[in-house]
């Protein structure tokens, strides 16, 4: 590139950082990693989710914003594997369901993992909002990392696939006929 620029390398090196900090270009490896972004207005959260990505970075990069604009124009330039969504934010639904409905399709083919404080009421969602997984604030980073890595139910459609709710008894009658897809069958 510095060739082509006719630029000295140091040069090159410094504008491809500064770009870097401008999130105009990501440095990434070669090797594939899971994708995934994460939005939380939670410090904490955010720095879970973060620290996962700083641990397990041969299995997993994204990125962590805490408002909704921010990750519309994340996934204008990039498109996730999962989507991390806080169930705790109280317009989550209603900006999922904008994101489901805009004709980018923003989400075709991310799967979707949900976090809700521990003893949070349950979020009700239509089947246009199918999680693969429900997990509680207080999960450990294992669970988190399982919960992006495995793909076992990517898959399935929307009616068939199972959430799970990380830390909780196994999923009960009242729960499968809920309206996120909670499904006790096998």
């Amino acid at each position: 590139m510095a060739k082509q620029l006719g630029w000295p390398k140091e040069e090159v090196v410094r504008v491809l950082h500064g770009f870097e900090l401008a999130e105009l270009v990501e440095k990434c490896s070669i090797a594939h990693t899971t994708k995934v972004f994460g939005v939380t207005p939670d410090s904490k959260l955010s720095q879970k989710i973060d620290s996962l990505f700083q641990t397990h970075q041969q299995e997993v990069s994204g990125k962590t914003v805490s408002d909704w604009l921010a990750l519309r124009l994340l996934l204008r330039r990039h498109k996730p594997e999962v989507l991390l969504v806080d169930l705790n934010d109280e317009t989550a639904q209603a900006q999922l369901h904008k994101l489901v409905q805009d004709p980018s399709n923003f989400l075709a083919g991310v799967r979707l993992v949900g976090i809700r404080r521990d003893g949070a009421e349950t979020f009700h969602s239509d089947q246009s909002l199918c999680f693969r997984l429900i997990l509680r604030n207080d999960c450990s980073d294992q669970q988190l990392r399982n919960a992006i890595i495995s793909k076992e139910i990517e898959h399935a459609e929307p009616a068939t696939r199972q959430v799970l709710i990380a830390n909780s008894p196994a999923p009960t009658e009242a729960m499968s006929n809920s309206p996120i897809g909670i499904n006790s069958e096998n």
